[in-house]
């Protein structure tokens, strides 16, 4: 068995030369796409062996070394052509799309060959059909939607006419075979009667990434459906692992350092008319794996540009689900919705360029979309004071299943630290707001000796002062985000600290004004035993003496839930003795955990 002639060309557009080189070697990086390093060639001081993953090449200039993936690879593990593709494919984990190993004969090496030629020639017709006289309704429509003369020509587009018989004629006259002219895709055959595929339509030519033609789509010009048609899948043309004007945008991809997909041929062709050189699209397909893998092979930025209704909505969430696995530190992926129900090209021409490139500018991370589509999914108003904890867990359990796909530990941990900040905040917003606005307008006051639950909640918070990173904090017995006072103040306080350390504003000044505008007495000491320094130097003491603290509030309001159960049951006689023994077993439970934590640290 061995692989179709193309595979190695798209196999080496979906991997870093550099990716290659550093498994070998230390590499160091230079500018966007660019490394330098010793030659593994020949023996050096100073680098002199050059790395380009725009070009796909190395090259030398100490020794003359120069190649690309394969060379690399045949050259440092004496493998031969074909071993050192099936090992990169291997690795990276590309199926090897196999053909029979049969040896062609002379005249079919040459019907593969001539495959780019006939494409090449329909290219062609295609393109001058556009200029006929019995065509000028075509041309004019490209004019209607503010193409000039340069951009049409730059994109090759052309048309194909009601009555197609000429093309045919035009192949049969360039000696071009019956089975040529089917295996372009253009054609299919009915009975005996061979047809075009693309009739009265505006023709934008599909190229690889050598900008070679391998396929077209066409818009049709009347009413007919459907509105755009695009070539079967060829030898030459697979609609997952291609992308529209890729081999034009690459460089400035490179140069931009993010690509922007957008849905159809006119919004790329709209968007460079408008000197944004670096859009593409896929081809009459949703956006697959393979084609993120391309785009992400030279550059770790996506901007996905998408029509804000409901089909562009559908089209996010099926490309979040389809790069939750694969994304990480070098894959990015932000989403811009239009407005209004625009698409790129009816937004550029009405906005211009300038206002097109704020627009991506302010577009939306992957993880704030997801969060988004998750709450929208439920019908949760994140403005609402109150979220019943039954959603919220949904919620949360829905957030859990997509944090699961991803497949890099770092990116994991992150998605599920970000969405426990935000699910911490939900519901609580005009709350806490509220809260704040009655504390200053009362200003509670307290006695001059403080609260015992009040002196064990701000240990707590001095202890998170005192080490902030506990706040992400969660076992099996607590989690630090979940902590709830009863005491108004104190819950308050404790939000203050909790949102000011999630958004890294924390200042202690600020803070220390924030407590004095809410209380009027013994504020000094509450700043006191917030900010006191302690001797602890260790997280995990710090950790232990939180949940001892915390257990002992838990114990205060169980035991006053027992004498409250106990006193109610003796004002009747009818006495639940079961309801009893459970409160009390729940008491000795918890005073047992205090006294074995206290034992591993003395507070």
């Amino acid at each position: 068995m061995r692989f179709e002639k193309t595979f190695p060309d798209r196999l080496k557009s979906q991997v870093k030369i550099s990716e290659i080189i550093a498994k070998k070697i230390p590499i160091k990086h230079q500018s966007s796409g660019k490394y330098i390093a010793l030659c593994p060639f020949h023996k050096e001081k100073t680098p002199s062996f050059h790395i380009d993953d725009q070009k796909e090449f190395y090259h030398c200039f100490g020794c003359g070394a120069h190649g690309n993936i394969f060379n690399f690879i045949m050259e440092t593990e004496n493998l031969p052509f074909g071993e050192a593709v099936a090992k990169i494919a291997d690795n990276y984990n590309i199926a090897i799309p196999y053909i029979k190993t049969t040896e062609l004969k002379p005249e079919e090496k040459e019907k593969k060959d001539r495959s780019y030629e006939i494409q090449e020639a329909i290219c062609q017709f295609f393109e001058n059909n556009l200029y006929d006289q019995s065509n000028e309704y075509a041309i004019k429509y490209l004019y209607s939607r503010s193409l000039n003369k340069e951009i049409i020509r730059k994109f090759r587009l052309g048309f194909a006419s009601k009555n197609p018989d000429k093309l045919l004629k035009f192949l049969k006259i360039n000696k071009f075979s019956e089975q040529e002219i089917l295996d372009s895709g253009v054609f299919s055959k009915n009975q005996n009667e061979i047809y075009c595929r693309f009739r009265n339509r505006i023709i934008f030519p599909i190229s690889n990434n050598k900008k070679q033609i391998i396929a077209y789509g066409g818009r049709i010009m009347d009413d007919s459906m459907p509105k755009y048609l695009n070539s079967p899948e060829t030898k030459l043309f697979q609609k997952r692992q291609n992308l529209y004007n890729f081999a034009e945008a690459k460089k400035e991809i490179y140069n931009k350092k993010y690509a922007l997909l957008v849905e159809g041929y006119m919004d790329v062709i709209s968007l460079d008319n408008y000197q944004i050189h670096n859009a593409i699209a896929p081809l009459g397909t949703s956006v697959t794996l393979e084609q993120l893998n391309i785009l992400f092979h030279i550059t770790n930025d996506i901007i996905v540009c998408l029509d804000g209704d409901e089909a562009g909505i559908r089209g996010a969430k099926r490309i979040i689900n389809l790069a939750l696995p694969i994304i990480n530190a070098n894959n990015n992926i932000k989403f811009a919705f239009l407005p209004d129900k625009m698409d790129p090209d009816d937004f550029i021409k009405k906005n211009g360029k300038k206002k097109m490139l704020e627009f991506l500018e302010n577009s939306r991370n992957l993880s704030e979309i997801l969060f988004q589509f998750e709450v929208d999914e439920l019908s949760i108003d994140i403005n609402d004071s109150y979220i019943s904890p039954e959603r919220k867990t949904i919620l949360e359990n829905n957030l859990k299943k997509k944090i699961e796909l991803i497949q890099n530990n770092n990116t994991k941990r992150n998605f599920s630290q970000y969405y426990n900040n935000l699910l911490f905040f939900l519901g609580k917003k005009k709350k806490t707001q509220q809260n704040k606005l009655t504390i200053k307008q009362n200003h509670i006051n307290f006695n001059s000796n403080l609260d015992h639950d009040l002196i064990l909640g701000l240990n707590i918070l001095n202890l998170i002062v005192n080490f902030p990173e506990l706040l992400q904090y969660k076992d099996e017995d607590i989690n630090m985000l979940d902590i709830n006072f009863d005491n108004e103040l104190l819950e308050n306080i404790k939000e203050e600290i909790f949102e000011n350390i999630i958004n890294q504003t924390f200042d202690i000044i600020k803070l220390q004004n924030f407590i004095k505008e809410n209380t009027l007495n013994h504020n000094l000491l509450i700043e006191k035993k917030i900010f006191a320094k302690n001797n602890i130097k260790e997280q995990e003491v710090a950790i232990i003496q939180i949940k001892t603290l915390y257990l002992k509030i838990l114990h205060k309001k169980i035991e006053d839930e027992y004498k409250h159960y106990l006193t109610k049951n003796q004002e009747s006689e009818d006495i639940d003795f079961d309801k009893s023994r459970e409160i009390f077993s729940y008491k000795t439970k918890i005073e047992q955990e205090i006294l074995e934590l206290e034992k591993k640290f003395n507070i």
